[in-house]
């Protein structure tokens, strides 16, 4: 159950992380924005940037008609990057404002987050080792704790499987810090000592009749051997 608790403490632990990471990054992206609107509306040659650039950003025309609710929508994105031949992780806030002609600009702003990506891969890693490790030390625990909490039970175990009746052996208390073993081992010593004494009383019972068993038999013996002696003796009697 604890290993359970823990993989889903760890699942939010990563989406929490995952979360403030994508919360940094987006902040730095409306910061952007807000400095991009500010430059628009000093330089209006910045509203014909609309390719990305150095900066990351392009600015086109739109004649879509914008909710309050989109004004900046977010995404990720998978990026082709020619320097690097391979596609990056980006990135993308999609955004629209007014410029100083009146006329309605949609402005897109990308940055790389090849950094954060690595962040979480190397957190999802710590967080997978650090569970393993957690599962190993539990199990390392468990096992010594364990045995050695259950030592006393096991030599009572012990001393039960070496009992036999008539066999009488000194009993040699366990030693032990929990209270329950101590009284169980007692018990146990108790209960043999009262088998062996009835185990003696059958004994000495078995004894005693055989012993006043065998002069009736014997004078019965005698007796039977006498008449068989006896020639005289007819077969009808």
């Amino acid at each position: 159950m604890i290993l359970i608790v823990i993989a889903v403490w760890a699942t939010l632990f990563y989406a929490y992380i995952t979360e403030e990471v994508y919360d940094n990054v987006d902040d730095g992206l409306k910061n952007q924005k807000i400095e991009i609107i500010r430059a628009a509306y000093q330089d209006e040659s910045i509203l014909k940037t609309d390719t990305f650039g150095i900066n990351q950003f392009k600015i086109t025309k739109s004649d879509v008609q914008v909710n309050k609710d989109e004004k900046n929508i977010f995404k990720n994105d998978l990026i082709y990057m020619p320097y690097d031949e391979d596609m990056e992780p980006y990135r993308i806030l999609n955004t629209y404002f007014y410029g100083k002609d009146k006329l309605l600009y949609q402005l897109e702003i990308r940055t790389s987050t090849v950094e954060e990506d690595e962040l979480k891969y190397d957190l999802a890693t710590a967080l997978i080792i650090l569970y393993i490790l957690i599962i190993v030390s539990i199990f390392l625990l468990n096992t010594l704790v364990f045995h050695r909490a259950f030592k006393p039970f096991y030599q009572i175990l012990d001393k039960l499987e070496r009992y036999q009746f008539g066999k009488i052996k000194t009993a040699v208390p366990i030693t032990s810090n929990v209270s329950e073993f101590m009284l169980l081992d007692t018990e146990i010593d108790k209960m043999l000592d009262r088998n062996e004494k009835i185990f003696q009383q059958q004994k000495l019972f078995i004894e005693n009749a055989s012993h006043e068993l065998q002069t009736p038999l014997a004078i019965s013996s005698n007796k039977l051997e006498l008449l068989l002696e006896d020639e005289q003796l007819a077969e009808h009697h």
